[in-house]
């Protein structure tokens, strides 16, 4: 059945990804049939689908002549957002004040649940495209397969990115293998916070290592000392047995 909406929401296609903005957009994305920007007329049909995680065919709400609703991809990428992990902990902490699931009552497990798997559904396909594409802003830079990043740089677009992770951090990855992936719109201010993070987390876990390798190094003497103790007594007794 299709059904026609126009977008009511305020936020417009220029605005500044404030959080009262990201909220309009996130609401409008969770009712069941999204108005999209203002101004925008979207036509709504219902579509079956099947989810793996259920095992069973569902039905839901897309929009047959713009995409998204009406919101550009980089709309959606820019609410920051991009996994659905990072969706289901935004629902937790913005309607229910919680940071973990497992703080709420089963009834309210049962709806974050349930906004997840609605909200991430309409957001995956646009942020998996604004990654592929890139653009100018933040990269993160690691290792292919590694979850933790090398750093953090700011390049126009992805090829410039991937020109500069192999020149600047190349030396920590010989087998070549680095990603560059595009994180969000900003500018160097922003990149020196999250490599400022990175290098206080990396100092912790050195001093964290050196705590251990304190601590290995005590136990070591410690042994050291236990041997010589042993040997001392096996000579020790060595010598009344040969006395007597």
């Amino acid at each position: 059945m299709l059904t026609i909406s126009r977008g009511i929401i305020k936020p417009r296609k220029q605005e500044k990804m404030t959080l009262s903005v990201k909220n309009a957009i996130i609401d409008d994305l969770l009712t069941k049939r999204p108005s999209g920007p203002f101004g925008t007329h979207v036509i709504h049909e219902e579509r079956e689908f099947y989810d793996s995680n259920s095992g069973t065919y569902k039905t839901e709400i897309i929009s047959t002549n713009c995409d998204n609703f009406g919101w550009s991809n980089k709309q959606l990428f820019d609410l920051n957002i991009h996994t659905e992990h990072s969706c289901k902990t935004y629902i937790c902490k913005r309607f229910y004040n919680e940071d973990y699931v497992s703080s709420l009552t089963k009834g309210k497990k049962i709806a974050v649940s349930r906004r997840t798997n609605r909200l991430w559904r309409r957001l995956e396909a646009a942020v998996d495209a604004v990654k592929e594409e890139g653009g100018d802003g933040i990269y993160r830079v690691e290792k292919r397969w590694f979850s933790s990043p090398l750093g953090y740089l700011v390049a126009r677009d992805k090829e410039t990115a991937i020109a500069m992770a192999k020149l600047f951090y190349g030396f920590m990855c010989e087998d070549g293998k680095l990603v560059a992936e595009y994180v969000r719109s900003g500018d160097y201010s922003h990149v020196r916070k999250l490599n400022a993070e990175l290098i206080e987390s990396a100092q912790n876990d050195i001093k964290r290592r050196k705590e251990r390798i304190d601590e290995i190094k005590q136990t070591i003497d410690k042994k050291n000392l236990m041997i010589d103790a042993i040997k001392t007594v096996d000579r020790g007794q060595v010598s009344v047995t040969a006395v007597k």
